[in-house]
């Protein structure tokens, strides 16, 4: 989950053209990718679709889904497999993490936008950019790390406005090359057994629950452990815990959350989107927090409203019916990975993957077209995600309730 940083005016930091460290990044990535993010093997698909946009010279937008924070380095990968870099629209709040991390994004090509208000000076760049059509961008239409490799999160309203102010300064100009934009589908298939990795996992969230040992099978223990923190945010919240079954429960748990500060803390009616309003809040938030600084009970007020938002949004990464519907070894371990970062605070990586990077055939952007636009890449996206799906190396057995690795 992105941190956010209260209490600090926007800043908007401008992208780097420079060539030499995003080649010197592509070499070091991939051992990162291998120790880090347990990623062993990258495979990129259709990047002769990308070529061939690069040769027509045609301004590009790139817009991968993004399910773990490991996706930009490899779509960094990419772009060093066509022999050129890309701009970043990134959330400015990823620069704020760590000096470091702020360094090495904007060097790799990434530029800021304040997603909890309407940046206009992102938008504004992001369409000089695609003018110049020097180099692709990459825009994450999800807004932020989903943690759902399966499932796609609804696209925020940011690359239809980007490809519109593009669209428009370019038909001023007497020559206007095409925009077109490339689906990317980033999928993780594994390809070792991660189970003993999660059991221990499992066992020290119960330990952090002073519950006794277990010897449940993984699947039931996710689901008992799902249980218990969702009755106790439940009783946080709302004061009783909902009856039902999980999936409608954090639904109705994630509502109940956005609605009760969209009445205390909005003027105007909530945006349907779901990251759209966890933005708007926030962009309220924070803007209150700035102004009333040294109000002590408004930071307090501020900060809870905050942190409530935060569980919203971090109750996203269970999306309904998501292990209930063919709970694959992949859907597990994301699921494990979220409840360890959000009982036990941190991220660890679980057994080897192979990364598949498919690049979709051009989308041509039209006059007029703007808004059916962000549905034609969601469905391709998705699309391309089924597609990638293979016979699992690793599989789950439901009748003996273990993971087994295949032959091969």
């Amino acid at each position: 989950m992105q941190r956010i940083v209260a209490g600090k005016p926007y800043q908007f930091i401008p992208p780097y053209f420079g060539r030499f460290w995003p080649t010197v990044f592509t070499h070091v990535f991939p051992f990162y990718l291998r120790k880090q993010a347990g990623i062993e093997s990258i495979d990129f698909i259709g990047a002769n679709h990308l070529r061939q946009s690069i040769l027509s010279k045609h301004r590009i937008i790139l817009a991968p889904n993004h399910s773990r924070r490991s996706d930009p380095m490899l779509v960094a990968l990419l772009a060093k497999s066509v022999r050129q870099p890309f701009h970043y629209l990134t959330n400015w709040h990823a620069f704020l993490e760590s000096k470091m991390q702020g360094w090495l994004i904007r060097r790799l090509g990434g530029f800021s936008i304040y997603r909890e208000g309407l940046d206009r000076k992102a938008l504004r760049v992001s369409g000089q950019l695609l003018t110049m059509g020097r180099r692709p961008l990459v825009i994450f239409p999800e807004g932020e790390v989903s943690r759902t490799n399966d499932f796609l999160c609804p696209f925020m309203r940011g690359l239809s406005f980007i490809v519109k102010a593009a669209s428009d300064a370019l038909a001023k100009q007497a020559f206007s090359p095409k925009i077109v934009v490339h689906p990317v589908a980033i999928k993780y298939v594994l390809v070792s057994d991660p189970e003993e990795s999660l059991h221990r996992v499992l066992d020290d969230i119960e330990a952090h629950f002073r519950w006794p040992k277990t010897k449940l099978p993984l699947l039931k223990r996710i689901a008992k452990i799902g249980r218990h923190l969702l009755s106790i945010k439940e009783m946080e919240n709302l004061g009783y815990v909902q009856k039902g079954e999980i999936s409608s429960r954090v639904h109705q748990l994630k509502e109940c959350l956005l609605l009760e500060l969209e009445n205390r803390w909005l003027s105007s009616k909530p945006r349907s989107c779901f990251m759209s309003r966890i933005n708007s809040l926030r962009g309220v938030i924070l803007k209150r927090i700035l102004r009333e600084g040294n109000n002590k009970k408004a930071l307090q007020n501020g900060q809870l409203a905050l942190e409530k938002i935060d569980l919203a949004a971090r109750l996203s990464n269970y999306p309904y019916r998501y292990l209930r519907d063919n709970p694959t070894v992949e859907k597990m371990t994301e699921t494990v990975e979220c409840l360890e970062e959000d009982v036990l605070h941190r991220v660890r990586t679980h057994g080897r993957w192979k990364a598949k990077v498919q690049v979709g055939e051009t989308i041509e952007v039209k006059a007029g077209e703007f808004h059916s636009l962000t549905e034609q890449v969601y469905g391709c996206i998705q699309t391309m995600l089924d597609a990638l799906r293979e016979p699992a190396r690793v599989e789950w057995n439901p009748v003996a309730d273990h993971i087994r690795v295949a032959a091969g």
